[in-house]
């Protein structure tokens, strides 16, 4: 979907709070980097994109379980929005993948997605 160079921009950017100069009723949204984690690049891609529709502000990143260990550490990510049933491991135990998020980015509020 993206490429690492656009990845990593999105994902060294900061998070700034704005005004709703527009009236639209998004008074005080927060424009944030959000990271998506899913082994499945479809479920990613659909993901991302009703994100971004709803979310206009956000920048989004997306990441499989294999590329979360690519470089994606490090950077400042706000929010990480993570499926283990998109692990790709069938059985592979959710509490590890959480773990492995969670060391990565100790920082960035978790979401997890279930199927």
């Amino acid at each position: 979907m993206a490429s690492s160079s656009a990845r990593e921009a999105a994902l060294a950017a900061r998070a700034t709070a704005r005004p709703d100069p527009a009236g639209d009723g998004r008074s005080g949204a927060v424009d944030a980097t959000v990271l998506l984690v899913d082994g499945r690049p479809l479920v990613r891609e659909c993901l991302a994109k009703a994100l971004q529709a709803e979310w206009p502000s956000a920048r989004i990143a997306t990441a499989g379980w294999d590329g979360l260990d690519d470089g994606a550490a490090g950077h400042r990510v706000d929010v990480c929005l993570v499926s283990p049933d998109g692990s790709g491991g069938g059985a592979a135990e959710p509490a590890g993948l959480l773990a492995r998020v969670r060391a990565a980015f100790p920082g960035a509020a978790l979401v997890v997605l279930s199927d």
